[in-house]
């Protein structure tokens, strides 16, 4: 609900002077960044305890308890999302690419092998089954073609805006009118522009590999109970 969210607000901020650029008309590795960062959010246990309420005691928040274990629960296998997103946008940028694209056409490569052996490099400990074909049901390979990788990347980046931003202060009214008045350009300003407004910095690919990094360090580690 949240990552939806983020996409809606990206919308509902937009200032720009065309409308084909307003909210979330923008680079793909763009796009996504308001809604994974709302997520982050979501994942906070402060901001978690504020929104999740009992409907008939509006008043009464969830538990410390409850909502720890619902947060150590969803984030066990962080690293293992991470290294299977990473595949994922490989494969699409296989299947797509100029070496795998033709031999697929022509039916000397099937989409089937493809995704198997970059699953298989990539994470070599799970078993599949040779006949099962997950890429059939992969619907982002049709609609975001050789883009999926953008998905990781805006992640990075919500990651490293999250971390520098609003870790230590969720509710901050100043990075939070610094982050609205940098979704209402939408489309309007390149993405690295866009990101130097809200960090102070252009990152590089060091800086979101290490983002992506601290983050699944510390969410693989949260204790099932923290008070």
């Amino acid at each position: 609900m949240f990552h939806e969210l983020g996409h809606a607000m990206h919308s509902i901020l937009g200032r720009t002077k065309y409308q084909h650029v307003a909210g979330t008309r923008c680079p793909q590795d763009f796009s996504e960044i308001p809604s994974n960062l709302m997520e982050y959010f979501f994942s906070d246990l402060r901001v978690m305890r504020d929104v999740i309420r009992r409907t008939d005691r509006p008043s009464d928040k969830i538990s410390i308890e409850s909502a720890a274990s619902l947060l150590a629960s969803r984030h066990s296998f962080t690293a293992i999302e991470t290294v299977q997103q990473a595949a994922y946008g490989l494969y699409d940028l296989e299947v797509h690419g100029p070496i795998a694209a033709p031999q697929i056409a022509s039916g000397r490569l099937s989409t089937t092998e493809l995704f198997h052996d970059i699953m298989q490099k990539a994470m070599p400990h799970v078993q599949r089954s040779p006949n099962s074909a997950f890429q059939h049901r992969f619907h982002h390979t049709v609609q975001y073609g050789a883009k999926y990788f953008s998905y990781l990347v805006a992640r990075a980046s919500a990651s490293l805006i999250w971390q520098q931003r609003f870790q230590n202060e969720p509710f901050s009214r100043k990075w939070g009118d610094c982050w609205g008045e940098v979704q209402s350009h939408g489309g309007g300003h390149p993405p690295s522009i866009l990101l130097e407004k809200i960090l102070g910095f252009r990152p590089t690919e060091k800086d979101l590999t290490h983002a992506l990094s601290r983050e699944s360090y510390h969410l693989s580690n949260l204790d099932a109970v923290t008070v």
